[in-house]
């Protein structure tokens, strides 16, 4: 079923990366809505946006995750990353469990986060939201199982920490994926998937049937399939809980952002690449994340000072490069000793 749908926009933006990243969300959610729409057993929530002042950012602001598709479900949970991909992206194994990502655009390649890791630190950041509210939303563990609850967790109420929440990375159709030296998705503790986005939903239909299938076998916490679970109730009730506070980010601010990357060249303030004006957008828009969530005027005006602040330090940057650069020519060995 679908708990949240996905924010259609009036008119397409005019930033060609924001144009494409829209389409490949609207796709997904397309695709999730056809396959999911009538499963009393999942709940889709697409666009969904949590503010969280427990998890601040480096800033001070309030904790922000951006996620572009939660899949829920009695067993845990799917967070599906859309990567808009026109051409060819290319991931490969760093040597040391790690995955590197490169993108081709417009005929150069070029380095883009990793969106396995991307969707993690989402799914930290959505297990520990959830923790935190857990009494809201599940009950206690089973009566005869409460005494060796307390025993071990100090505590006979269930939570989140155990929910298997899984990766899904869904590249555009209209993409070309390379998988180089043959790099293969982590599938500990649960599998993660890179996959065309028209696959996604085979994916989740069959981890979700592992997890019900283990479910009535494993009764201790062992971190495999079937190791937490909700109740029918519990898992509308998580669903319903997450889509009323979703917070949108206001969509001036958003163009704003872009604009003030597209002057900044994608650069941040100590003049390194930004990936593409990736980080610096997050930058620019954890300014509007902060406890008073700035919006409209008063927040485009903000964007723009961030931004003139980040130009100056950027030219200062350059300034004092080019002092480097032009040092004071070296002296013959004579001349330097009548100096000193």
């Amino acid at each position: 079923m679908i708990s949240k749908p996905f924010d259609e926009l009036p008119t397409l933006p005019n930033d060609l990366r924001r144009k494409a990243g829209y389409v490949a969300e609207k796709q997904l959610a397309f695709y999730l809505h056809r396959d999911f729409a009538t499963d009393a057993e999942v709940r889709v929530l697409n666009g969904l946006r949590l503010v969280d002042p427990d998890q601040p950012e480096h800033h001070g602001g309030d904790g922000v995750a951006q996620i572009d598709h939660l899949v829920l479900h009695r067993w845990g949970a799917f967070i599906i990353e859309s990567k808009s991909v026109s051409e060819v992206i290319t991931v490969r194994g760093d040597g040391s469990g790690g995955d590197v990502w490169t993108r081709r655009y417009k005929g150069r390649d070029e380095g883009v986060p990793s969106p396995v890791k991307q969707a993690e630190r989402q799914g930290q950041f959505l297990r520990n939201y959830l923790q935190t509210r857990r009494e809201q939303l599940l009950g206690q563990v089973a009566f005869g199982m409460r005494t060796l609850s307390k025993l071990i967790n100090k505590t006979d109420q269930r939570g989140f920490l155990n929910m298997p929440i899984q990766i899904v990375v869904a590249i555009s159709d209209t993409g070309v994926l390379e998988r180089s030296k043959g790099w293969r998705e982590p599938s500990e503790p649960f599998q993660t998937y890179v996959c065309k986005a028209d696959c996604v939903a085979d994916k989740v239909r069959e981890e979700i049937g592992k997890h019900r299938a283990a479910a009535p076998l494993v009764a201790v916490m062992n971190g495999k399939y079937g190791i937490w679970r909700m109740l029918e109730e519990e898992l509308e009730g998580v669903a319903q809980f997450l889509a009323a506070r979703d917070t949108p980010l206001d969509r001036s601010v958003e163009g704003a952002v872009d604009r003030a990357v597209d002057r900044t060249g994608g650069k941040s303030a100590s003049g390194a690449s930004a990936g593409g004006g990736a980080r610096l957008r997050g930058e620019l828009r954890g300014e509007m994340c902060g406890p008073a969530r700035v919006r409209g005027s008063a927040a485009r005006a903000l964007v723009r000072e961030r931004v003139l602040v980040l130009v100056l330090a950027r030219e200062l940057v350059r300034a004092r490069g080019a002092r480097v650069v032009r040092r004071r020519p070296r002296l013959p060995a004579s001349s330097a000793r009548g100096r000193t």
